[in-house]
């Protein structure tokens, strides 16, 4: 059996990925939201960044290990911010302090007013790091299968914020609700029911929108990254035929509720452990 890799992170001792990621949760919760890392912290923060924050892709590692490595001397101040989408808590790297944005400095000697640096937020996904999990082959490192699932589902992520705030909800004043295909009408139904109407397997289909793993020219779907608002992977525009065509035909299918996350992910947990048990009872 191959040697369990360990990482250290903060100054700890090496240990496993759940490890490390565990020990990072339990820092974000008594940070909270609001709270700026101190100098020690954010020495520790960048220095987890620089040894874990990583992609195995070559075309990727420009836009991964080289984007950080080109802004991590640029940052100053680590906040735990709520995102601006879902509100979930996230980290946000930035160069001056936010608060003091638009403020004039006071040069203490001259008493002049001096020119502050131009402000600047860089949302890393700090789960990317592979010491919390994982292999790197997330976000732009995906596999063609799960990038076209994410492009997909991407492809439809408006009209379900719509829908959803149709209803009233809105993410900042109510409790998490998630707008959840009814039984039946799942994506994956609704996918699987696309190829079909287009008469083409899921591997066709697959090859067709991302035919060489890590290579984004040929792909028909691009990763828009973090310095572009991170949305994930999505349809080049030149390339939205298909775009199009999986958007209308999914919305003439979908049907929602609103669903407490938590306890749907319980329910599926459930279920997933049946349907286990009985795949083993057979065996």
């Amino acid at each position: 059996m191959a040697k369990r890799e360990k990482y250290s992170i903060f100054g700890r001792e090496p240990d496993t990925k759940k490890g490390c990621y565990e020990f990072m949760q339990k820092n974000k919760k008594q940070w909270g939201v609001d709270y700026f890392l101190n100098d020690e912290e954010l020495k520790h923060m960048k220095d987890l960044m620089s040894n874990y924050y990583y992609t195995p892709l070559d075309q990727a590692k420009p836009l991964v290990q080289g984007k950080w490595q080109e802004t991590k001397d640029k940052i100053k101040f680590i906040s735990i911010q709520y995102g601006p989408i879902f509100y979930e808590p996230r980290f946000e790297f930035y160069n001056t302090n936010p608060y003091t944005v638009g403020l004039s400095k006071i040069d203490m000697i001259t008493g002049k007013k001096t020119e502050q640096e131009e402000h600047q937020m860089w949302d890393f996904s700090v789960a990317r790091c592979i010491c919390f999990g994982g292999n790197g082959m997330v976000h732009e490192s995906l596999p063609p299968k799960p990038a076209v699932i994410d492009a997909l589902r991407n492809s439809i992520a408006a009209d379900k914020l719509q829908w959803k705030r149709d209803q009233g909800y809105t993410a900042k004043n109510n409790q998490r609700k998630d707008a959840h295909h009814i039984d039946g009408k799942e994506f994956k139904t609704i996918y699987l029911k696309f190829l079909n109407t287009i008469q083409k397997s899921e591997e066709e289909f697959i090859s067709m929108l991302y035919p060489i793993h890590g290579n984004f020219d040929t792909a028909k779907i691009s990763y828009i990254g973090m310095m572009n608002n991170g949305i994930g992977w999505n349809f080049k525009e030149e390339d939205d035929k298909i775009k199009k065509a999986w958007v209308q035909f999914h919305n003439r299918n979908a049907s929602y509720e609103l669903i407490d996350p938590a306890s749907h992910r319980s329910i599926t947990s459930e279920e997933t452990k049946f349907n286990t048990d009985i795949r083993n009872l057979l065996k």
